[in-house]
């Protein structure tokens, strides 16, 4: 009986290993910023990485107050180049609150292409039971070479 109880605890042991391991590589493959709206934290959050010219990201939003996630806000956003503006950069896409992870917002289904090279803005709209606002995230991004 004790040479199966190892073996399972061996076996416990090695999968809670590449739990951790997998969830190291998932944050390694994030880029967050953060700014503050009044005592919000806002952290913007591109997957894979920072954004490159024509790759597709995910972007999700996380809200904290004083480290403790902030939930039930509406959080919408848009992107947009200065100087560039096409009537579909008007479009807010209202982002929905995990139901296992408060505080994380992000789009169903939708990911964002950064289309060229120069300067972006990831505009994030946030209406909260005691705070609203709207903060601009900034974006350089080089064409490939």
């Amino acid at each position: 009986m004790a040479k199966k109880s190892t073996q399972t605890h061996q076996f416990c042991g090695a999968l809670m290993l590449a739990i951790v391991a997998g969830c190291s590589a998932d944050k390694a493959q994030q880029h967050v910023e953060k700014q503050q709206a009044g005592d919000i934290t806002v952290a913007a959050i591109t997957m894979p990485g920072f954004p490159e010219v024509g790759e597709t990201v995910t972007m999700a939003i996380e809200l904290s107050r004083a480290g403790q996630p902030v939930s039930g806000c509406k959080v919408g956003s848009r992107q947009y180049m200065p100087g560039m503006e096409m009537s579909s950069d008007q479009t807010v896409l209202a982002l929905t609150e995990g139901s296992t992870t408060p505080g994380h917002y992000r789009s169903s289904g939708r990911s964002v292409e950064f289309t060229m090279g120069g300067d972006w803005v990831f505009e994030v709209q946030l209406d909260c039971a005691d705070a609203s606002n709207s903060i601009d995230f900034k974006y350089h991004l080089e064409w490939p070479e």
